[in-house]
């Protein structure tokens, strides 16, 4: 397992206690009590995030994984997605045999990541709560909330035999009053969902809110290179089309889907769309990861169906075209963005460097992973000339003790009205190879601090818990906003593609 540690880490981990952070980011993986998500998989250092619901009442709640290939790692946290250096508890055994109880867990949202220390295949999960006279009734939704294809067809009961399952999609929370849930729910299009159960004797369990968004028939979504779509759905019988649209002298495309579960498939065809048995390559596996390479693609429009042959949630689906120059792109999958209340005191580092000022500060954290998808390495400029000058592209970090490539990324929060609300500090990194994303990608890292660039296939990863990893939203009102996150945002360092260098997630800051 690895994780990227400079000599100030200690101070900042002291900073970031888990009870201080506030969950910004609803992610549509919901983990239902007791019902196993599985198969679940992921690439080399990949993360994937399941919430929980955990009412009042409840306790030892046990989350375990077992079976498959690979080695998963499994942490969870109260409130706010755990990273590999922020948990409330971890399990990190040689296998995929994982266990963590938490004997007395506050009531709310819980966070579970599965992180891949190896790529992991056909892993099961699942997490369960001990109820106790006191413990209120909680609602499962199946399927899982996420992105589907003309039709999501919900059914939803209770953990406590007897309750009355209520519901409402006007973006208020269910009363005593609201509907009885319907045996299924048919959604046809995008829906705020939120169920509440009620007892026999009319006490009220924890709301369940779950974003089911529902494409229109005929709806043709359009993948940007090396960007994921991620929680896609499917009911089966119900296929989705994507396209994208390859350059002219690209030399390879690929496309995969991971993560999903259930079982899907994908077709890809060149200038119309997958029809029947009318397509030009089809995916060799199905479940929870499937993959479509083509060497030499032709310019043009790239179309891919993805099938459900049972329904299926929780997939993401990327395709990247390679060509003669390295490609640099944000994984927003990564992001995982959360509230901490810290304080810093003058000459802390990140006071001394302006990432910050002294006293109580409200960040929003996320953490940054940049991936080459290009078809060659991106070497970064010199850090000194033959004259032994110093680049001005870089300055002298002396809190890390190496150099930093000057405004490599931006970060920015955005109000509903797209205005700035806030920035980042100039953003400078050390670009080095820390992990690799792709299969395909060279066993060794190669590039470092002294020596930086990144290799075809790794990612190199900023950890939400650094110096400087967040945006100061300390008096910025509470509401709906968007985090966004460039790199390569002045284009210093030559790409075959920067259309790809931004991504977006929605965040909602809460009151302080």
């Amino acid at each position: 397992m690895f994780i990227r540690f400079y000599k100030f880490i200690p101070a900042v981990a002291l900073l970031l206690s888990w009870s201080a952070a506030l969950a910004v980011t609803e992610l549509p993986k919901l983990l239902q009590p007791g019902i196993p998500a599985s198969p679940i998989s992921a690439s080399s250092h990949d993360g994937i995030v399941f919430r929980i619901v955990v009412p009042e009442g409840a306790k030892n709640l046990t989350v375990t994984t077992s079976g498959g290939r690979g080695d998963c790692d499994l942490f969870v946290r109260a409130g706010a997605h755990p990273t590999e250096s922020n948990y409330n508890s971890a399990s990190v055994h040689e296998t995929n045999a994982e266990r963590i109880v938490i004997p007395a867990p506050v009531a709310g949202n819980w966070y579970i990541l599965l992180d891949a220390d190896r790529p992991f295949s056909g892993v099961r999960l699942i997490a369960r709560f001990q109820r106790t006279k006191s413990t209120l009734p909680v609602p499962i939704l199946t399927p899982a909330p996420g992105t589907y294809s003309e039709l999501a067809a919900v059914s939803a009961r209770s953990t406590i035999a007897g309750s009355k399952v209520r519901y409402t999609t006007d973006g208020n929370d269910p009363t005593e009053a609201s509907p009885v849930f319907p045996r299924p729910l048919k959604l046809t299009t995008d829906t705020d969902l939120r169920v509440r159960a009620y007892t026999r004797a009319h006490v009220a369990g924890p709301v369940l809110q779950a974003d089911y968004y529902v494409n229109p028939p005929g709806t043709i979504t359009t993948l940007t290179n090396g960007n994921a779509f991620t929680h896609r759905a499917g009911t089966h019988g119900y296929n989705a089309l994507y396209k994208i649209t390859v350059p002219a002298g690209k030399t390879k495309l690929n496309v995969q889907t991971s993560g999903d579960i259930g079982n899907s498939e994908i077709f890809l065809r060149y200038g119309e769309a997958p029809v029947g048995k009318v397509f030009d390559k089809r995916s060799d596996k199905f479940r929870n990861r499937a993959e479509i390479t083509v060497e030499n693609p032709e310019a043009g429009d790239w179309y891919i169906l993805l099938r459900a042959r049972t329904n299926f949630s929780q997939c993401n689906i990327v395709a990247s075209y390679a060509g003669t120059k390295p490609d640099l792109t944000v994984w927003a999958d990564a992001l995982k963005p959360y509230l901490s209340v810290e304080t810093y005191v003058a000459g802390d580092c990140a006071v001394d460097e302006g990432f910050v000022t002294a006293g109580s500060r409200r960040l929003l954290r996320f953490t940054t992973e940049t991936r080459n998808v290009g078809g060659v390495d991106l070497l970064m400029p010199p850090l000194r000339d033959s004259e032994n000058n110093l680049n001005p592209l870089y300055e002298y970090h002396a809190c890390h003790g190496h150099y930093h490539f000057l405004g490599y990324a931006r970060y920015r929060l955005l109000d509903e009205n797209g205005d700035t609300a806030a920035t980042g500090s100039k953003v400078s990194f050390c670009l080095e190879d820390v992990r690799p994303w792709s299969a395909n990608a060279p066993v060794d890292s190669k590039y470092n601090c002294g020596f930086q660039g990144l290799q075809v296939g790794w990612s190199d990863i900023y950890d939400s818990g650094l110096v400087g990893q967040w945006i100061d939203v300390t008096g910025v009102a509470p509401g709906s906003y968007t985090l966004e996150v460039t790199v390569n945002p002045d284009h210093i360092l030559d790409e075959d593609d920067y259309t790809n260098n931004t991504v977006t997630v929605p965040v909602e800051i809460t009151a302080p």
